[in-house]
């Protein structure tokens, strides 16, 4: 049978003496490491960040807009008929150069 080592980073910070003492009485409180409660902690706000990032809110009116779009597309305008040309001429020299 085989065991598997698990690997972690070490992350180092400094904090004001009295958000320690706070952290400290969380842990004791809880009965849990100091280090228990600051990882579930920043992982419960990190998850919340990303969220908030990645997830699209849209009103009601949004996605009414969106489906008469799909529904009845607009005639591409002069800037994405160039986008094109410039796609179609990037994949047929072999590369694709995305400009922000």
């Amino acid at each position: 049978m085989q065991t598997q080592t698990i690997k972690s980073a070490r992350v180092g910070l400094r904090i004001p003496p009295d958000l320690k003492k706070a952290w400290d009485e969380a842990a004791t409180l809880e009965g849990r490491s100091l280090s228990d409660i600051i990882i579930a902690a920043t992982t419960e706000a990190i998850a919340g960040i990303i969220d908030r990032h990645r997830i699209i809110h849209v009103t009601r009116a949004d996605m009414e807009q969106i489906s008469q779009d799909l529904q009845n597309p607009p005639e591409p305008d002069g800037a994405l008929i160039s986008a094109v040309q410039a796609y179609k001429k990037s994949v047929e020299a072999g590369e694709l150069v995305i400009r922000h």
